[in-house]
């Protein structure tokens, strides 16, 4: 007998899962939350693009046309708005 202990419990595949949230929810489980997720992302994505876009005005004409230092304060910040921002 196989799955009878965690060591032995295997996995489902994607299309397995898909299957099961299908069987027990019906087709409209699917889209389940996808309304106040796209409120979300519809909200947020413009912010981020204003504040990004304002940013590189102000520090272009502080640093120079896309200078390195840009470029690199640009990655940092990129990477600072996805790991505290768009964690749940």
């Amino acid at each position: 007998e196989r799955g009878n202990t965690i060591n032995e419990m295997i996995s489902p595949g994607p299309f397995q899962g898909l299957m099961v949230i299908l069987e027990k929810g019906g087709p409209c489980s699917l889209f389940r939350g996808l309304g106040p997720n796209l409120r979300e992302v519809a909200s947020s994505r413009p912010t981020f693009f204003a504040a990004h876009s304002n940013c590189k005005e102000k520090l272009n004409s502080v640093l120079g046309p896309d200078s390195t230092w840009y470029m690199i304060l640009d990655v940092v910040a990129r990477n600072s708005k996805t790991s505290l921002v768009d964690r749940h």
